[in-house]
């Protein structure tokens, strides 16, 4: 086997690039892109009008190269795993503290409509009031694509575990106690909730 590295940053391309057995594996453009699958990075994702390339892409035509693995081996109940992050600073390295509002990291599903990665459905997490030292409330959102360009809020953990659907605000209602679940509805029929029990027999009375 062979393994080639070739730099090329001082030539007209500005690519730096790993090989094996006479085949690209890695590939580092000028602009600091790192591309595994890719010889050109990819940025027609969702209403990207500005054609931003995310800094590393990973694509392949089956489960094994389009994956990623993370795995921990220890002898103890920890695990391996992916943090998104978000502070305020305006240099790498900075601890500035987050504002209300601010989002920590989203997950996005995207699928090709012909021309575009266009965005069907994304989980953000959502900075809420009261950061402080060791202190961090945030909100789980969850948003799906309708059948339009956008994605829009359809359910929301809010930081201290109530449920809210169609909704982003807890509301106390017909009394002091704010409710655990709650689903909202400006009119028609989108505020009516449905719950059914199915069971293989009849239920005693």
């Amino acid at each position: 086997s062979e393994m080639c590295i070739r730099d090329r940053l001082h030539g007209d391309d500005g690519i730096f690039s790993i090989e094996t057995g006479s085949s690209e594996r890695l590939r580092i453009t000028s602009t600091g892109t790192v591309l595994k699958g890719l010889t050109t990075a990819r940025a027609n994702f969702g209403n990207n009008t500005s054609g931003v390339e995310y800094g590393f892409q990973i694509e392949g035509t089956t489960g094994i190269t389009a994956g990623l693995s993370i795995i921990r081996n220890s002898n103890d109940a920890n695990d391996g795993g992916i943090v998104l992050g978000k502070t305020r600073a305006t240099s790498n390295g900075g601890n500035t503290v987050v504002q209300a509002g601010d989002d920590l990291g989203n997950l996005t599903f995207a699928g090709n409509d012909g021309s575009t990665m266009l965005f069907g459905a994304e989980i953000f997490a959502e900075v809420q009031s009261g950061v402080g030292n060791d202190d961090m409330p945030a909100d789980l959102i969850f948003k799906t694509n309708g059948g339009s360009t956008s994605t829009a809020e359809r359910l929301r953990i809010a930081s201290d575990g109530r449920i809210l659907i169609n909704s982003t605000t807890s509301r106390n209602i017909g009394g002091s106690v704010t409710r655990l679940v709650q689903l909202e509805s400006s009119g028609g029929g989108a505020g009516i909730a449905c719950l059914l029990y199915t069971s293989p027999s009849p239920r005693d009375s």
